[in-house]
């Protein structure tokens, strides 16, 4: 479906939708880091450097399962930009310490062009699948130049919202850049529930972090290049890091209205901030995809 690209109207559609339709993985790093991120490069794919303007581009998609409904906009929209807003500010205060000031633009009731909604033909909690269905969409129905125009950046991801029921025990994952990908175009897929929680704005953080350069600490693999003997280690010393649990280790569960999780040195190596970090070394782990552009 087209998106509207002028403001005033596209708020109009929305508060008349609004209207009518009334409504994992544990602390502190003990990485010595050196160097900022002025001296690393950008990544590839369309989520480059977690730094200036990012356009967060969000679809909320119908599946083979899964509907939002006929209205226009639904009513858990406008909780995906409260836990946006919850999962961007911290990001950005965990970021700011490096020197990147991340500027994230992704409220499509206030900015035209961000929001659309569409059917497709796959099953979106299909990881082996959906990407091709999802890339298709964007090629055809979006307008990047316009996106990358208006909100002066070439800096973008998307975000796929899926309404999975409670019953779903799929979890929320992220399509980010690799080498020989047809499309650039780098995706977080949410799923509205899982395993009968709601999906947290930990989780939001944990997956946008994915989209430029981090990395699961949870688990040992080769795509990651994470030993068991490394992962072991992450379960004592970052026990409390972002991408090793989204969970509220002090007071168990998820929190629904903040983040109390870690961002170690770990992270903001992989995301590009700094340029060296002794864990890697340590446990020859594999670099940064930012600092690959330097070699």
């Amino acid at each position: 479906m087209k998106s509207m690209k002028r403001g005033r109207f596209f708020l109009f559609i929305f508060a008349v939708s609004i209207f009518i339709s009334a409504e994992e993985s544990f602390a502190n790093s003990t990485a010595n880091s050196t160097a900022t991120s002025s001296s690393v490069s950008c990544k590839d794919g369309s989520g480059k450097d977690l730094d200036g303007r990012i356009a967060v581009i969000s679809i909320f998609a119908d599946d083979d399962k899964t509907s939002w409904g006929k209205d226009r906009v639904n009513s858990y929209a406008t909780k995906t930009i409260r836990y946006m807003d919850i999962a961007t500010d911290w990001i950005l205060r965990k970021v700011r310490p490096y020197g990147a000031e991340p500027e994230f633009i992704y409220n499509f009731f206030k900015n035209g062009g961000l929001y659309y909604k569409t059917k497709l033909d796959c099953d979106l909690t299909d990881w082996k699948t959906h990407d091709f269905y999802v890339w298709k969409y964007i090629r055809e129905k979006i307008d990047l130049d316009w996106i990358k125009k208006t909100y002066r950046t070439d800096n973008f991801f998307f975000m796929v919202y899926v309404n999975t029921p409670m019953s779903n025990t799929i979890a929320p994952a992220t399509r980010s850049f690799y080498k020989g990908m047809p499309y650039p175009y780098e995706i977080v897929y949410i799923n509205r529930y899982r395993d009968a929680k709601e999906t947290s704005p930990s989780v939001y953080a944990h997956e946008i972090l994915h989209i430029f350069g981090a990395r699961d600490l949870y688990y040992a693999d080769s795509r990651n290049g994470f030993s068991k003997q490394f992962v072991d280690y992450c379960k004592l010393m970052h026990r409390n890091d972002i991408m090793y649990t989204i969970s509220d280790i002090i007071h168990g569960g998820v929190r629904m209205d903040r983040i109390t999780n870690d961002f170690s040195q770990l992270d903001a190596y992989y995301i590009g901030l700094i340029n060296y970090c002794s864990e890697v070394e340590k446990f020859n782990l594999g670099k940064s995809e930012h600092l690959k552009h330097l070699e």
